[in-house]
């Protein structure tokens, strides 16, 4: 039998799940509603109070949004430029010669359609490097980075929606588990590995392969994108490094 699933509030043992015995296999004991901790960030979309429990993983909050002591995140929708494949699908094709980048294979002209606009360095990714700035250097930057770096044609390829949709989900899950210090050691290539599962073995390691080399090439041609020895600019990329660092995108 599992014990209590309350994550004490307070005291000697504060953090910790309680443990205690169960009552009436609730998944906790009598005592939890007591000493149970409440998220209560203000990170919400009314402002108020949050009102759910805290959760183990990022104690004394319910989630990663709702962490007060990290920095304000902003929405990777901000850096999305309208109409974007549209304006971009022209010179993507000119650029990839019809190609896909992570399938290593030429995308026949009747698919072209089906196809979607991908940023091979996912706008989160530039949002949390923005969110790592000082207030000052994120609020030059964000219109810099959304104009001239996150939606560059150095950052567009072409690839299939459920690709695009499985490396978005192996980013998001890297990135969650690095900031609570959980990340797997094998870095993003765990997670795009997880993610591409249901293909086949020599499959998912070839997509995990390419990804990763593309969003290498993508940011080294994004660091040409800044304004080298300006201080924002030059704090930016810092941050964008880190986080590729942190990520084990390089190894």
């Amino acid at each position: 039998m599992y014990g209590c699933l309350a994550i004490i509030k307070s005291g000697e043992n504060e953090g910790q799940l309680c443990g205690r015995e169960t009552e009436n296999n609730t998944g906790y004991c009598f005592q939890w509603n007591s000493h149970s901790r409440i998220c209560g960030s203000e990170r919400t979309a009314t402002g108020n109070p949050c009102k759910k429990y805290a959760t183990l993983k990022y104690f004394p909050y319910c989630c990663s949004k709702h962490d007060e002591k990290r920095p304000t995140q902003l929405n990777p929708q901000d850096l999305r430029i309208p109409y974007l494949r549209d304006h971009m699908l022209d010179d993507i094709l000119l650029k990839t010669g019809s190609f896909d980048v992570y399938a290593k294979k030429p995308i026949e002209d009747t698919l072209i359609d089906s196809q979607v606009v991908e940023h091979v360095i996912e706008l989160q990714t530039h949002r949390d490097a923005l969110g790592a700035l000082m207030n000052s250097q994120r609020k030059e930057m964000i219109p810099y980075v959304r104009n001239h770096v996150a939606n560059d044609i150095s950052n567009l390829v072409l690839t299939t929606e459920p690709v695009n949709i499985s490396k978005f989900k192996a980013i998001y899950s890297c990135s969650e588990d690095y900031k609570t210090d959980s990340l797997n050691p094998a870095g993003l290539t765990h997670y795009l590995l997880q993610e591409f599962a249901l293909h086949s073995s020599e499959s998912k390691r070839k997509y995990t392969r390419n990804i990763k080399n593309e969003m290498i090439k993508s940011y080294d041609n994004q660091c040409k994108c800044l304004l080298s020895g300006e201080n924002a600019h030059d704090a930016y990329e810092e941050k964008l490094q880190g986080l590729f660092v942190g990520f084990k995108i390089f190894s």
